[in-house]
């Protein structure tokens, strides 16, 4: 690389003027507005090589820090390619926060930090288990809880503020857990991945020389998907940053989804009130048709509360989005399978705002032999204990050699001892069944490892004679009974429902050539473990992507299907709240934006109980110009008036409806009852309903479309 260049050099690699800005100024802090698309992880690589070969920085002054391994790797790998050998980076700093406050926090504590131990997500929910002997339903509510705590710098002496998170998260018990549970941390020197910046924070808040150190050591900070940091990363980034150091901070407003998690997107929005700020926003989206970017910035354009900036494309116009309805899922489903099979071998990703509506897909994209790779929906059956167990048992059925099958299938150290693993292995064996077989008859097992070689083989060879039947009711059981034992369908019963439901997905799969059932439907799963690398020996296969919205943030795929789009859904019934609806919207934009040539976008008119649906709200009012199909009902919620400019039809069209003012219906001090049953006080009126829940203190707000549609006057004699 030739580090001589400047604008021009820049331009000539394809960098329009907005990216060459952000990369070049090093005169104040930065704030790069990087919309859906806009190449803002090359701006970022850009910026680091142009600091290493034209400014001279050393690797050591420059910290780049992101929220993912993947987008760590990512970084790297691009900061290598543009750099080459000419520069020692073992020193440069790409990390994520988590990582990079551990770092701190074992240069401060030295050998003391081997004392330590790190207990991840899983490892708290049992520690909250065992403390409060709680369900696990329940631990990970309380785990969430104190993840928001104290991701919002918000500690059990926070009395007034634990109690606002125990009445709103439905915890009344939550201040003790939380005290005991950082009690429980202190006592053995447990930290969970919050305590690794806010350990970090304080060594920094409480050591000024250490402190001094970092602030002098950085000349240049990165921080990458800003809009996803929370109220102590921030804090954290505060205490890094020195006043010779330049800090930009690149993301979206409008992406920013992880609310949930104690993400504050106003930590974007308020960036600029930090001082010597320029903005530069990179508008120009790479991704997308201008067919499709035109409906997801109408979408995100009627958010209440956002950085107003310039979205546009060059690329061509493409096709509309089709937005369509189905009578429920099957429909939707078969509707979808059909566009899909116009043109299989399109790069394509089936997006829902819930996991269960993503889980719908899998049997018929099975079904009809489409390549379906489970990212997300399927693979999270694979998450629990009892099913990777069930996953693996099939797995060794099919490939009984296969050395991590034969492992994923051993029970605890309680029923089978490390030596008796060791004898079972170190038998002359044709495969790992011959292996326990031999070890069984040759005496070389435990009592306890004789029990459960016994009654393995047993169940085993009894499932592995059914494992090709299409519906077999012994082949569930004898599944069941090898992981759950003989009580497995009396007191694990819900255990026993996820092995039923993991394995009827094995009934839906055709038998290809040459191939089996069980094959055919361990192929999909061996394809979606996140830890299997990739066969560079296969053909090429453009496979049908199943996410959820929230995972699918970072990618891009040809055709995009954003699927289940009903009210109650996204936005979800939960999003009672503005500030929650508003994310709701936002991870709409976000899915929306994902596809670059052609976009669907689907609701169905009942739910899978038989319940009418009505489409997203978010499609209410969004000029029907704009995409292909119909929103069927909008006209009762929220009537359209179309520009002068836009011809729909060569019809003479009737005049809408005049939208009735609120003030005409409702009056401030009425009480109402909402479609969830909830007494709520009217407590301000402009072009919207502002209401506040009496049992809740929550604030929500109604457009007056959908407040005299669903809307009820609240009478004392209802009591």
């Amino acid at each position: 690389m030739d580090f001589t260049y400047g604008k021009d050099e820049l331009v000539r690699k394809g960098l329009n003027e907005d990216q060459i800005a952000a990369i070049t100024d090093f005169s104040s802090d930065l704030l790069v507005l990087s919309t859906a698309g806009s190449g803002k992880t090359r701006v970022i690589t850009e910026k680091i090589a142009y600091a290493l070969g034209v400014l001279r920085y050393s690797p050591d002054s420059i910290l780049a820090i992101t929220f993912t391994n993947k987008a760590v790797d990512e970084m790297r790998n691009r900061v290598r390619t543009l750099c080459g050998e000419r520069f020692d980076l073992s020193n440069l700093t790409i990390s994520t926060f988590h990582s990079f406050g551990l770092s701190i926090i074992k240069s401060y504590l030295g050998k003391e930090y081997e004392d330590y131990e790190k207990k991840d997500e899983n490892e708290r929910f049992s520690i909250i288990q065992r403390l409060f002997d709680v369900e696990k339903k329940e631990a990970k509510n309380i785990g969430s809880l104190i993840e928001m705590a104290k991701n919002n710098e918000i500690f059990p002496s926070d009395r007034d503020d634990v109690e606002a998170m125990a009445a709103e998260g439905n915890c009344p018990d939550f201040p003790r857990y939380y005290s005991q549970y950082e009690d429980e941390f202190r006592a053995h020197k447990y930290f969970d991945y919050e305590d690794m910046i806010i350990k970090a924070d304080n060594i920094l808040e409480e050591n000024p020389k250490l402190r001094a150190y970092y602030n002098n050591r950085y000349k240049l900070i990165l921080v990458d998907e800003y809009q996803d940091t929370n109220k102590i990363q921030d804090s954290f980034l505060k205490n890094v940053k020195g006043p010779d150091c330049q800090l930009v901070v690149v993301g979206d407003d409008d992406q920013g989804i992880y609310g949930f998690r104690g993400a504050r997107v106003e930590n974007i929005r308020s960036y600029h009130e930090n001082g010597d700020v320029r903005t530069i926003n990179l508008g120009c989206n790479y991704r997308s048709t201008k067919a499709i970017l035109n409906l997801a910035t109408a979408i995100i354009e009627k958010s209440t509360d956002r950085i107003s900036k310039r979205i546009f494309t060059k690329n061509e116009e493409g096709e509309k989005p089709l937005v369509f309805n189905a009578y429920d899922r099957d429909d939707e489903i078969r509707k979808i399978i059909e566009i899909i099979e116009e043109d299989p071998d399109m790069d394509t990703a089936i997006l829902a705002r819930k996991n269960s509506i993503i889980n719908n897909f899998i049997y018929p994209l099975l079904h009809r032999n489409l390549p379906l790779d489970i990212q997300d929906g399927g693979l999270s059956l694979l998450k629990g204990d009892v099913v990777k167990k069930a996953f693996y048992i099939l797995l060794l059925m099919d490939e009984p050699l296969n050395g991590e099958a034969f492992v994923g299938c051993l029970p605890s150290e309680d029923d089978l001892s490390d030596d008796d693993v060791e004898a079972i292995c170190l038998t002359d064996y044709s495969d790992y069944i011959d292996a326990i077989e031999k070890a069984l008859r040759g005496g070389l097992l435990s009592g306890r490892g004789r029990v459960w070689a016994s009654r393995f083989l047993e169940f085993y060879k009894r499932a592995e004679n059914l494992k090709d039947e299409r519906v077999s009711t012994a082949f569930e059981n004898a599944i069941i009974h090898l992981i759950l034992g003989e009580d497995g369908f009396s007191k694990k019963k819900k255990s026993s429902d996820k092995i039923r439901e993991f394995l009827q997905l094995k009934n839906t799969c055709f038998v290809r050539s040459g191939s089996t059932l069980l094959h055919d439907f361990l192929a999909v799963f061996k394809r979606s473990k996140k830890d299997e690398t990739d066969n560079k020996d296969e053909e090429a296969v453009n496979t049908i992507k199943l996410l959820t919205i929230h995972k699918a943030k970072g990618l891009e795929f040809d055709r995009v299907f954003v699927v289940g789009v009903n009210d109650d859904v996204i936005p979800s019934a939960k999003a009672e709240r503005l500030d929650e609806e508003e994310e709701e919207r936002r991870l709409f934009y976000v899915a929306l934006t994902r596809a670059k040539k052609r976009l669907y976008v689907s609701y169905c008119d009942q739910d899978n109980k038989g319940n009418d649906c009505v489409p997203s709200r978010f499609l209410w009012d969004v000029n029907p110009a704009l995409y292909n199909g119909t929103v069927e009902g909008a006209d009762d919620f929220i009537p359209f008036i179309p520009a002068d400019d836009i011809i729909l039809t060569n019809k003479v069209a009737e005049p809408a409806p005049e939208k009735p003012h609120p003030k005409d219906v409702f009056k401030c001090g009425d009480v109402v009852i909402t479609p969830k049953g909830y007494k709520a006080a009217i407590t301000h009126i402009d072009d919207r309903l502002h209401l506040r829940i009496l049992d809740k203190g929550i604030n929500i707000y109604y457009d007056i479309g959908r407040a005299v549609k669903e809307l009820t006057f609240y009478k004392k004699e209802e009591e």
